[in-house]
């Protein structure tokens, strides 16, 4: 994804500084300070030189609540969301959680809400933020939530293609709409959500808080999360709803799975790539584990656990 790199007599650096107030307030104010951003980080996260359309009268029917964490959010935040940028999405209507955060504080990335927490709820810290500060969100008149982890990337047209699943979820009025039916692929916590259902589920929320935490808590907590993996979609026998029958996607053919193989270590987490063309949507599935070093004690690789 992304653009070809273009040269630097090419190269649009006051259109780029002017998209980006993140980059004038980190002092980058000249051609060659544009440019080198450009070539380093810029092309890899995203970001264009081109105008940036943004019709403020065309509302978005819908959120996006993006869940992080500290350790990831350099790695995978500027990426997704400077093409959510590139769609025109309205900056009011997403929210990014980052949890495990040295402290509580809100900031912003060219316009949209980051907000940094101390806990984790590992995948569900962004739905704990949310049940929490109910009216925050409730206050911005958005009845529906895409609910998404960071790992992911969307192309230009990703709006129009999600759009009419909203459409069909709201004049049909579902709690939810799951991305992919379990039977043929695991959703990953991912899916469209109301926003009153979704508070529904605030004592199951709660019970996944950490407010101090350790490996061990961690490891905890992900073993069992991985036990209720979409039952907040309806598609466990104790969901509190009945299982949907809308998906985003049907068929297992609508999932293309890809295996990422790191040459460069044996010992690295397993990384496989799902795209969903139909929606314009791909997700890198990380997956966490324990190693066995030579003197046979577990060695947990921490990076993984977010």
């Amino acid at each position: 994804m992304g653009e070809v790199v273009k040269s630097m007599d090419k190269f649009n650096w006051i259109q780029y500084l002017n998209n980006y107030s993140d980059l004038r307030a980190a002092g980058i104010k000249d051609q060659q300070g544009a440019y080198r951003h450009y070539l380093k980080y810029g092309k890899k996260e995203c970001r264009t030189d081109q105008v940036i359309q943004n019709d403020n009268n065309k509302l978005a029917n819908f959120g996006i609540i993006i869940n992080s964490c500290k350790k990831f959010y350099n790695l995978y935040i500027p990426r997704i969301l400077n093409q959510l940028l590139l769609n025109n999405f309205p900056v009011d209507n997403i929210v990014v959680v980052v949890g495990q955060s040295d402290k509580n504080e809100d900031s912003q990335y060219n316009g949209i809400k980051i907000i940094n927490v101390t806990y984790t709820g590992l995948n569900f810290s962004s739905m704990i933020h949310m049940v929490e500060n109910i009216d925050f969100y409730l206050n911005k008149n958005l009845k529906t939530w895409l609910v998404l982890p960071d790992t992911i990337e969307v192309t230009k047209n990703f709006y129009n293609l999600i759009s009419p699943y909203v459409n069909k979820m709201e004049e049909q009025d579902l709690p939810c709409v799951p991305l992919t039916d379990n039977n043929h692929i695991a959703s990953m916590d991912i899916g469209l959500l109301n926003i009153d259902y979704i508070y529904k589920l605030k004592d199951f929320f709660l019970d996944k808080k950490l407010e101090s935490y350790d490996i061990k808590s961690l490891l905890e907590l992900k073993e069992r999360l991985v036990h209720v993996e979409d039952l907040i979609l309806g598609m466990k026998v104790n969901s509190i709803i009945s299982r949907p029958t809308f998906f985003i996607c049907d068929n297992k053919d609508d999932v293309l799975t890809y295996e990422i193989i790191n040459k460069d270590s044996s010992n690295a987490p397993r990384l496989c790539k799902r795209i969903i063309n139909k929606i314009g949507f791909t997700k890198y599935q990380r997956t966490y584990c324990n190693n066995i070093d030579s003197n046979g004690n577990i060695v947990t690789q921490l990076g993984i656990i977010d």
